[in-house]
């Protein structure tokens, strides 16, 4: 069963979403879609969303959204903290970077990245957002009925490229990664791959390549010290990057590349206005949101949706219907174990209202029984000592003799194809004996099963049987025991 993953980036000029198609064990780009803003309010973005999503087939029950975070509401601060299980970090992180930041830590939304060890803890690039402003960037996709499973900043995203860049561009040294916008974008430096620092540019396109080339040698130095850059990547949806990178290459004296994400190729539906080009650049941000998902690391990357505004688990598909199920069987167990108890609570009274009685009775029936061990196997004991009793004194202790019942029952049993003359019939309390002749053994044996088969008979012995002498049967003599 395939997913969606949808990586949404508004943060400047259009709508940019990347469409992955997400299997058990694999995933491909399947597009890219673009969608001009007309306008500035937050209902043009929730409206393009929502009519984008709606026109790929989003299904909210399985599929993901994945949201990027503009860079120009975010502070970070790179810090060492003395812990390394980063639930533990997670926890006390607004309050160590509060004293670094200018704002009180219960106004806050944070996260971070561990870039590398410390003394006795962990290094960490940590991730700050207003409230207000992850209040009102979720508002956003509340208008279009959305409610986005990560919120990832943008230099996150941007710096995700650094992954799929062969080693032998970058070892040793940094690399810069810039998403440029029309007054201003984001610089994010990148070592072995983990963004270790970032910072929103104060200038962009239109201010020209010198003061932009100013700010990423701050940037550089700042992130990542003596460091040597050996990389700049550029991504956005401006017109002309290919000159930029050329003028920025010159200045920099380091190579210059325009984004080439994984995916970037994909199938295009776009809505460019006329006479702006289209380039693959300008969904850097957006798949590397949808990437970070897909290839399973959202749980050690950057998460705005952190503390009261994070998002409660979901269970997509078919696991959602196993889950209601077990859940609905787990609340129906408990419910028979409550109704369980009650009822046994009630029968224990019974039950002991029940034992006094034949306690009662039992010492009425068997006053002489001074120690009662087992009312039940104790009134059997008695009864069958006077059933013996009864037997030995015979009928005449006002007892019905049941000979004739049994003699009734045996002549019932004959059958009809058996033809018996009964020679000699000895009766005693215990047994009956039956002599006589019949056609063949066979029909010995037929009349032998069917008086076993009576409900009074115990053992049925064929004491004798043999042929006739003339040859024309079998004479036959059964030892029937009584059981009553």
């Amino acid at each position: 069963m395939s997913a969606k993953i949808f990586g949404i980036d508004f943060t400047s000029g259009g709508l940019k979403v990347a469409v992955i198609e997400k299997q058990f064990r694999s995933f491909k780009v399947a597009k890219l879609v673009y969608r001009q803003l007309i306008s500035d309010s937050p209902e043009e973005p929730a409206r393009v969303v929502k009519e984008t999503l709606k026109s790929e087939g989003y299904d909210g029950e399985t599929d993901r959204v994945i949201a990027v975070f503009p860079s120009d509401r975010l502070t970070s601060r790179v810090l060492s903290v003395p812990l390394t299980i980063r639930k533990m970090i997670s926890e006390t992180l607004p309050f160590e970077i509060e004293p670094l930041i200018p704002f009180d830590a219960e106004d806050i939304v944070s996260d971070f990245l561990t870039i590398g060890p410390a003394d006795d803890g962990s290094r960490i690039l940590a991730v700050v957002a207003k409230k207000e402003d992850i209040e009102a960037f979720l508002n956003i996709y509340a208008l279009a009925g959305l409610d986005p499973d990560m919120v990832i900043p943008e230099p996150v995203c941007a710096g995700r490229e650094a992954k799929y860049r062969p080693t032998a561009e970058g070892e040793g040294g940094a690399e810069i990664y810039v998403n440029l916008k029309e007054n201003a974008g984001s610089i994010t430096v990148v070592k072995d791959q983990i963004p270790v620092s970032f910072h929103t540019a104060s200038t962009g396109m239109k201010n020209g390549v010198e003061p932009l080339a100013n700010e990423i040698k701050r940037q550089m130095l700042g992130g990542a010290g003596e460091a040597t850059l050996n990389l700049v990547v550029l991504s956005g949806e401006q017109d002309g990057l290919d000159q930029v990178a050329r003028k920025l290459e010159s200045t920099l004296g380091a190579p210059v590349r325009i984004s080439d994400m994984p995916g970037a190729g994909a199938a295009l539906d776009s809505q460019r206005l006329a006479g702006q080009s289209e380039t693959k650049a300008m969904f850097a941000l957006a798949l590397g949101a949808a990437l970070i998902v897909a290839e399973g690391e959202e749980n050690s990357s950057v998460n705005l949706r952190a503390g009261e505004y994070k998002r409660k688990p979901r269970i997509a598909g078919c696991r959602a219907q196993f889950f209601t199920a077990a859940t609905l069987f787990i609340a129906g167990a408990l419910a028979w174990t409550i109704a369980y108890f009650i009822d046994g609570a009630q029968l224990t009274g019974e039950y002991k209202a029940l034992k006094a009685q034949i306690r009662s009775e039992f010492k009425q029936a068997l006053p002489d029984v001074k120690k009662i061990v087992s009312e039940e196997q104790q009134l059997k004991n008695a009864l069958a000592k006077l059933q013996a009793r009864a037997k030995a004194l015979g009928v005449g202790t006002g007892g019905v003799d049941p000979f004739l019942d049994f003699l009734s029952d045996i002549t019932l049993c004959v059958p009809d194809d058996v033809k018996l003359d009964v020679e000699d019939m000895v009766y005693e309390p215990d047994s009956f004996i039956i002599a006589g002749h019949t056609g063949s053994f066979e029909k010995v044996d037929k009349l032998k099963k069917n008086i076993g088969n009576l409900p009074w008979t115990g053992k049925v012995t064929v004491e004798r049987a043999k042929a006739d002498v003339s040859g024309s049967g079998v004479k036959f003599r059964l030892e029937v025991r009584i059981v009553l």
